[in-house]
């Protein structure tokens, strides 16, 4: 609770301390003097607090006597009493013996509140003076008309504590025996007696049982109001000049009113509403004129209202404590008021939606009639939906004379109840789900349904799909090896499904799952890990683990290799009362894995031995071609003359043929390079590759009358050489592979998703798609030699370089339309 804590006053008494309002005590005097002691700083403590101050004086001390003393001790005394706040009561006027004492104090607080005082001081004499010591009689009606045998009488010890309102009586000391002073201290919340010159605080048995049961009483209020959802604040009510409320202050509010106003305690308690929160003094709610008259009148007051400073809607009670104090209880019904708000707009609108929704809808009454139908349903039946009023719905939907056994309208009709059936009708367009809903009038009784049918034709047919699936899958799951088991950690109980059983080698649900029983069929070795893992995830507060582990089957020795994955659940104080989780059994899978390992390593062992085979088969081949080569054309440089022209043509074949060989053999020795020889990728930008790469055809190009384009290109992380020999290749390709018209030859890339994909497109005698995959491969060509020179390895060369890269390649083309070869590179942020 934030609190300015208003109920607290000084009492100006040092050995007293602060008391909260509705505290009443005495003091026990025996000269004048004791009497200023303690009601001068009593009374002084009052007006500092603002305080409405009343002194009724005595025979022993006279109001000529109070002034004196008061001028004396108070500063600006005479202000105050200009003010009104001093008033200063003789004796001879208030010991009457006539009136009602509660009714007497009522007014003071009244008079205190309407003057803009925080409550009401009052100091009262008793008048005893005749009575013997232990004798007085009983009846005898004493200060402000109190008839008690031994002080105040309990109406005005009523009318005190419910009001701003603190009050101390003085008996003389010499009046009372033993007796008779602790009947008077009951009576009073404690008593001041002068003891060896020193004042002293004297309570009764009775007062301090009291006084530990309010105390606990106003522990449990306060936990009340702190914890209460509803918002909660105490406030006092300020008056202008004609005592009319024009303001009032923020004494003690709850978090629950933090929470729904958003107003911190720290930075309203003890200001005004104007400054707490500006403009309310405008809202059209007139919170300060309704809070007022609660406040002044002590009517309770309740409604609902906007508050247009919060933009929020409130329910609010309102009540007064005390007379120009109220208290408020209220809570944040924004959502509510939203919600009634969606309700008019959704019976607005019910008309339109009526007609709108695709649901066949229809409103019958108790005899089976319809009042009325939606379009869709009218469509369905092929009428309109004035044509269907009136007419019974089980003639014109079932073609029946009256009600069908199912018809779900007449359970409805007669038990009062909602009712769902399923039903196949050809009239309304297949398998149906049915509602009806009962109509009450405003008597409860029921006059008809409202009648909805659904088209679930497909819901059904995926339902019997589902069933199916569902059968599937749990057979796939019993040949997946994958079973479920959970531990319930407040019962102790473990559960473990079917399949967890066959997994360790058990017969399903042959013994009651337990904890240790999971532990001895982990494998010895494992044992220890697996318990860890499990312990160290409860100990550790995490919500899951999994871990990999052998079992061993016991009646075969087996042993198994699974996969555990747990996740743990809490409960609303965060500890984790269950665990749940899957045992997959994954040997298969290892054993596929490690069979993939050694094929993988003998792949590459293999490759390396076919990269080795083809270099030195392509080298070693080399040397004798060369020397073929060289002799067959010395033999001609020789013995030209001697040769006749048969002999000419078939040494040119051998010389054509060895120079085919070798330019075959550095294409497989390319090709087989191509992936695994290459230089470190880094940073290429391909705009310099295009250019290198057409300086190395620019015989080709010229001779060709090529035109070579290319747009703005990335920069890649690749090899800058193999990436020269791609666009060397795809380049050279379209300038031999041409049409009459001049090659033409266009580059861009654009970005897909995270890789870059580069387009090479030409205007050549293009490819037919029944060979594209065709293309790529080594040594298949789509053209004979004497037409189109080379070896038909270079597409191929290109792909092993762009796999390399992480890309792939394709084509796309139409004979005589030109091709369009692309390739992808990945838009790496780093060097590989």
């Amino acid at each position: 609770m934030h609190t300015l804590n208003p109920d607290k006053r000084k009492s100006g008494i040092s050995i007293i301390g602060d008391l909260p309002w509705g505290s009443h005590f005495c003091q026990f005097y025996q000269t004048k003097k004791d009497l200023l002691d303690i009601f001068v700083p009593y009374f002084e403590a009052g007006l500092e607090n603002n305080e409405l101050c009343v002194w009724v004086t005595s025979r022993v001390l006279g109001a000529e006597d109070v002034k004196k003393a008061l001028k004396k001790a108070v500063p600006h005394f005479e202000k105050y009493t200009r003010n009104g706040q001093i008033e200063i009561i003789p004796f001879s006027r208030c010991h009457t013996g006539n009136g009602k004492p509660g009714k007497v104090i009522a007014s003071m607080i009244d008079e205190a509140v309407s003057g803009g005082f925080e409550g009401l001081r009052l100091a009262c004499s008793s008048c005893l003076t005749d009575e013997k010591p232990g004798h007085i009689p009983y009846g005898n009606k004493d200060m402000m008309g109190s008839d008690s045998k031994y002080g105040m009488c309990p109406g005005f010890s009523d009318v005190i504590s419910r009001h701003n309102a603190l009050a101390v009586f003085a008996y003389p000391r010499d009046r009372f025996d033993a007796i008779g002073l602790m009947e008077v201290v009951k009576n009073h919340r404690f008593a001041l007696v002068k003891n060896a010159g020193k004042w002293e605080v004297l309570e009764s048995s009775e007062a301090r049982s009291v006084k530990d049961a309010l105390k606990r009483s106003e522990e449990k209020l306060h936990s009340l109001f702190s914890n209460m959802s509803e918002g909660f604040a105490y406030h006092k009510i300020v008056l202008d000049d004609r005592g009319k409320p024009c303001d009032y202050i923020f004494l003690e509010i709850n978090e629950s009113f933090e929470r729904l106003t958003g107003l911190k305690g720290k930075d309203i308690i003890g200001k005004k509403v104007t400054e707490a929160l500006p403009g309310i003094e405008k809202d059209s709610t007139d919170w300060i004129g309704k809070y007022g008259k609660v406040a002044m009148t002590g009517k309770p007051l309740q409604f609902e209202s906007y508050s247009e400073a919060l933009n929020k809607w409130f329910f609010v009670s309102a009540f007064s404590p005390h007379k120009g104090y109220f208290a408020v209880t209220f809570s944040d019904i924004t959502e509510r008021k939203k919600y009634e708000d969606a309700l008019i707009r959704a019976k607005l609108e019910w008309e339109r939606t009526f007609d709108s929704v695709p649901d066949l809808i229809a409103i019958l009454d108790n005899r089976h009639r319809v009042v009325r139908v939606n379009r869709a349903m009218a469509n369905q039946l092929g009428l309109t939906p004035e044509d269907c009023v009136g007419m019974p719905c089980y003639k014109y939907v079932h073609g029946m004379s009256e009600p069908p056994a199912f018809c779900p309208h007449s359970q409805t009709i007669k038990d009062g109840c909602q009712h769902f059936s399923e039903l196949f009708e050809d009239r309304l367009g297949g398998d149906m789900l049915v509602s009806t809903t009962p109509i009450l009038n405003e008597q409860g009784e029921i006059t008809g349904s409202v009648h909805v049918a659904r088209n679930i034709s497909e819901l059904k047919q995926a339902e019997r799909s589902l069933i199916e699936s569902e059968k599937r899958l749990n057979k796939s799951q019993e040949i997946a090896h994958l079973g479920s088991w959970e531990l319930d950690l407040t019962n102790n109980r473990l559960y473990w499904s079917d399949e967890v059983y066959r997994i360790f080698g058990l017969k399903p649900q042959e013994f009651s799952a337990t904890y240790q029983a999971f532990l001895e069929a982990v494998h010895p070795d494992d044992r220890a890990a697996v318990d860890a893992a499990y312990s160290s995830s409860l100990r550790e507060g995490r919500d899951t683990y999994e871990i990999e582990h052998r079992v061993v089957r016991k009646a075969t020795g087996e042993v198994r290799i699974v996969h555990e994955k747990c996740e743990h659940f809490r409960d609303e104080t965060g500890r984790i009362i269950r665990s749940a989780g899957m045992v997959h059994d994954i040997t298969g899978r290892k054993k596929v894995e490690e069979e993939r390992e050694h094929l993988l390593e003998e792949l590459v062992r293999s490759n390396k031995e076919l990269e080795q085979f083809a270099f030195i088969a392509s080298h070693d081949l080399q040397e004798p071609l060369r020397t073929i080569s060289s002799y067959v054309q010395l033999i001609n440089h020789r013995y030209k003359d001697r040769l006749d022209g048969d002999a000419e043509e078939f040494i040119n074949y051998v010389v054509s043929g060895t120079t085919h060989m070798q330019k075959l053999l550095n294409d497989l020795l390319s090709y087989s390079r191509a992936g695994s020889h290459g230089e470190p990728f880094k940073l290429t930008d391909l705009n310099s590759v295009i250019s290198k790469a057409t300086a190395n055809l620019k015989i080709a190009i010229d001779g060709s009358s090529a035109v070579i384009e290319h747009e703005s290109l990335p920069a890649v992380f690749a090899d800058e050489v193999q990436m020269v020999q791609v666009f060397q290749n795809l380049i050279g390709n379209a300038i031999k592979f041409r049409s009459e018209d001049p090659p033409s030859v266009h580059i861009a890339a654009d970005m897909d998703r995270n890789e870059w994909v580069i387009c090479v497109s030409d205007n050549g005698i293009g490819i037919n798609p029944k060979y594209f995959s065709r293309i790529f491969h080594v040594f298949k060509r789509l053209h004979s030699r004497e037409k189109y020179d080379g070896t038909g390895i270079g597409l191929a060369i290109c792909k092993k370089i762009v796999e390399r890269h992480g890309g792939r390649i394709w084509v796309k083309s139409e004979p005589g339309k030109g091709s369009t070869f692309c390739f992808t590179i990945p838009n790496r942020s780093y060097n590989i």
